[in-house]
């Protein structure tokens, strides 16, 4: 219903290397894709209709009988992974070290960014890279470790590789030659984790046996000696090891039967044995706990107890035991942590900490110089402070003064410096709170109808999402859908529009395609005959711009023509008349046009010279010609201004100026103006004179705004969300959405949002009652990165989530 506008020390390396899987409730499991399960897309179909009851999909006694089958069988067997005949493990898929990152997707692929001084990022150059870029195509990986400035990574069937700095033999090759790529090591074993310090490597077979080399001098590799080695050692013969994590010089490994186990530099009492004493063997450490989760910073310790209870020792200066002290502070023994017993997982890194609870909320604390702690500020906190509260997690890993968090949903979030690209957000700048990583694919346009959603990706794909009872998604069918769903095999479009029930969209040769209801003859194509797949309309032309009302079309061709055709109750067509039209129709004749927009029963374009024409129906001054009298022909508006763009909700108007101001007319109701009242206007009234726009959209009775500098800004109504700000409250004048400053588009549909980033990324809030969203979940109050990752032939999840249980702790 909108118009389209185109326009030098490195510390702390807790990197865990647990053997199973934890477990999740169920829902995490729907939302993941899971290859390695017998049954999974039937169970994921399966899922699919249970979901879809609430839109009076009711599922066959036979579905019902196979979910709960299925679901039985889900409980008491395990995904495995071959040769390994281990779980995957979501917090071994990403690993940050000190200034590169390393992550998995879910179709097993590796990528890394950041700092590759010493190639540690494996692409074989030495180049910094600010973007995720693929390690080593013809291998599927599993679990992946960063220390210092080397990596190490687990293919599926068990092979390790390792890559980057060698200077004490961290590689494990038996030299100390740097790798710019993967090098295969300990090829005798089959591996199923591994862990990195700053310059110790740790990996742990798929018999539990344990094995460390590189730097030893405090004792870290855990041999009895204080000697580096550059081939693996193993040590703690006769124990089965579950996982091992490492700081900066210092180890600590769970068994199987939940005994922790700590060695090397304790100068800071981060062994938790009572001592400052280095240790170059094993050491019980407070043998009377059983123990599920560790994790490791420069010179502290965190650990979580069997029945989730947080623990943590060593060095306080920052805060990053969390236990409210801060400055010159200690623990040689493991100190109880908050009075709630409910983590399940931590994380930590440099000097501060990370943890999960069981209900999915992240908590940081610790030294927060970059932002690294995501709260939005660079204050240190001594104490757990909740992230991002609309949010939940899965799993997070530590780097140097900065972190990696995934959702429930495999998005990834990165916070905090990113001075060598280290956040692969395609920056170099710092940010304090949670960025998403690019799942790979990027869109360049979206537009809405009333309870769906058009996208078209950079490579010029369509996507569709929503309602669709009247087929106006164009994928063959009336099911709605919740998730993105390509149209045709085309890679040519360019543009597209929604209508309340109708679609319109624009391939680069200039060709015009409709689809969805046509009792009006909105589709153009000579019937009223509905349909359900893009059908070709106005042959004989080259069309480059569409626009939709809820019942009326509106295209420009490329040489500046403009056709309307549907409805024509209130002269929204703009030929004079009243009568609807089922073939486009050229009017304005005498206007060569650039740009247009349609509401519900009006429509306006502005010419190529600037100038703002409106008809249709006035009722609530929407046309903004000083009246409040409908008009069948277009009538200037605002005449003396030059306007750039425009665009239309269900009663209201807004347009841009050629420098950048914004003005607004029309129902006024819901504080969709955003001049402060609630009064109608039948004339352009200001909107915030202190900012410059770039882009504008307007929903049923809400409107979005993109500043010139990347700031989004919302108004009016709020009762499902759609305004972004994390709340229900309609707001009467524009109100910041989030901290972003890189928004490049908006698109608003009657009751959601749509936003596109500078670097194509597609987000969406509010209703989503038919699935708009294209991310399956019920309400959102702020915006949410779209599933990238399930569109087919496009991109993975970063993290591939396989629950060893569907619910407590898999381990």
């Amino acid at each position: 219903m909108h118009s389209h506008r185109n326009k030098k020390a490195a510390f702390g390396f807790g990197h865990r290397v647990p053997m199973t899987t934890r477990g999740h409730k169920i829902s995490y499991f729907a939302f993941m894709p899971i290859f390695s399960c017998t049954f999974t897309g039937y169970i994921l179909s399966l899922f699919k209709a249970v979901r879809k009851t609430r839109q009076n999909r009711w599922l066959t006694p036979g579905h019902l009988f196979c979910l709960v089958f299925l679901l039985g069988m889900i409980t008491s067997v395990e995904c495995t992974l071959g040769a390994t005949g281990t779980n995957y493990d979501i917090n071994q898929r990403i690993a940050a070290g000190s200034y590169h990152t390393v992550a998995i997707k879910a179709d097993g692929t590796l990528w890394t960014w950041g700092y590759n001084g010493s190639g540690q990022l494996g692409n074989g150059t030495y180049a910094h890279a600010n973007k995720p870029q693929q390690i080593g195509s013809d291998h599927a990986w599993m679990a992946v470790a960063a220390g210092q400035d080397h990596t190490l990574a687990i293919t599926v069937d068990g092979k390790l590789f390792t890559w980057g700095g060698n200077y004490y033999g961290q590689l494990g090759d038996g030299t100390n030659t740097t790798r710019n790529t993967p090098v295969q090591i300990g090829n005798n074993h089959i591996w199923k984790s591994v862990a990195a310090g700053a310059y110790h490597s740790l990996a742990i077979t798929n018999n539990g046996e344990l094995f460390t080399w590189g730097y030893n001098y405090h004792g870290q590799l855990g041999n009895g000696t204080n000697t580096a080695s550059s081939s693996p050692v193993q040590i703690g013969i006769g124990i089965e090891w579950k996982y091992v994590v490492a700081g900066f010089s210092h180890t600590l490994a769970i068994t199987t039967d939940g005994k922790l186990y700590a060695w090397g530099d304790n100068g800071y009492g981060q062994l938790g044995n009572s001592s400052f004493t280095d240790s170059n063997t094993p050491v019980q450490i407070a043998s009377g706990q059983t123990w599920t989760d560790v994790a490791a910073g420069t010179s502290h310790t965190l650990a979580i107890t069997n029945n989730g209870q947080l623990f943590a020792w060593g060095w306080d200066y920052y805060g990053q035991l969390g236990d409210g002290a801060s400055g010159y502070s200690y623990s040689t023994i493991p100190k109880p942590i908050g009075a709630v017993n409910n983590w399940t997982h931590v994380a930590a890194h440099g000097d501060h900490s990370m943890a999960v609870n069981q209900d999915g909320w992240l908590y940081t604390w610790g030294r927060n110089q970059y932002g690294q702690l995501g709260d939005s500020t660079t204050i240190d906190r001594n104490t757990p402070t909740r992230i991002s509260s609309g949010i939940k997690w899965i799993t997070a890993v530590a780097g140097y003064r900065f972190s990696v968090m995934v959702q429930i949903n495999g998005r990834l979030y990165t916070c905090g410096v990113n001075s060598s690209g280290q956040l692969g957000n395609g920056s170099i700048s710092a940010r304090n709170a949670p960025v998403k990583i690019s799942g790979g694919t990027l869109w360049t346009n979206a537009s809405t109808g009333y309870y769906h959603t058009l996208a078209i990706t950079t490579n010029q794909q369509l996507y569709t999402w929503g309602a669709n009872y009247y087929g106006q998604l164009g994928d063959g069918g009336t099911i709605d859908r919740d998730t993105p769903d390509r149209i045709g095999q085309n890679s040519d479009w360019t543009t597209s529009a929604g209508g309340c029930q109708h679609a319109l969209a624009v391939t680069a040769d200039g060709r015009l395609f409709s689809w969805g209801r046509n009792s009006y003859g909105q589709l153009g194509t000579g019937t009223n005959n509905d349909s359900h797949t893009p059908v070709q309309i106005g042959n004989g032309y080259s069309w480059a711009q569409v626009a939709a009302g809820c019942n009326h079309s509106l295209a420009i061709t490329t040489n500046g023509e403009l056709f309307t055709w549907g409805r024509n109750n209130s002269g929204q067509l703009g030929d004079a008349s009243f009568n609807n039209s089922n073939t486009p129709i050229q009017i304005g004749t005498g206007h060569t046009w650039r740009t247009i927009a349609a509401g519900e029963d009006f429509s306006l374009a502005i010419t190529t010279d600037g100038d703002l024409y409106a008809w249709g129906d006035n009722h609530d001054g929407q046309l903004g010609d000083g009246s409040n009298n409908s008009s069948n022909t277009p009538i200037q508006v605002g005449a003396g201004t030059t306007w750039d763009r425009v665009t239309a909700g269900h009663f209201h108007t807004l347009a841009i100026t050629t420098d950048n101001r914004l003005f607004a007319w029309g129902y006024n109701h819901y504080w969709q103006l955003g001049d402060g009242t609630n009064n109608d206007s039948n004339v352009p009234v200001q909107v915030s004179a202190a900012l410059n726009w770039a882009d504008v959209a307007a929903g049923r009775y809400h409107t979005l705004a993109v500043t010139t500098t990347g700031r989004l800004y919302a108004w009016g109504e709020n009762s499902t969300g759609q305004l972004g700000d994390g709340t229900n409250t309609s707001r009467h004048s524009p109100v910041r959405v989030g901290t972003n400053s890189e928004w490049a588009n908006v698109a608003a549909g009657s009751f959601f949002s749509l936003a596109i980033t500078t670097g194509g990324d597609l987000y969406t809030w509010g209703a989503n009652n038919y699935g708009q969203l294209g991310d399956d979940n019920a309400w959102i109050e702020s915006p949410v990165f779209i599933m990238n990752g399930m569109l087919p032939g496009h991109d993975f999840p970063w993290v591939l989530f396989i629950p060893a249980t569907l619910g407590g702790n898999g381990r």
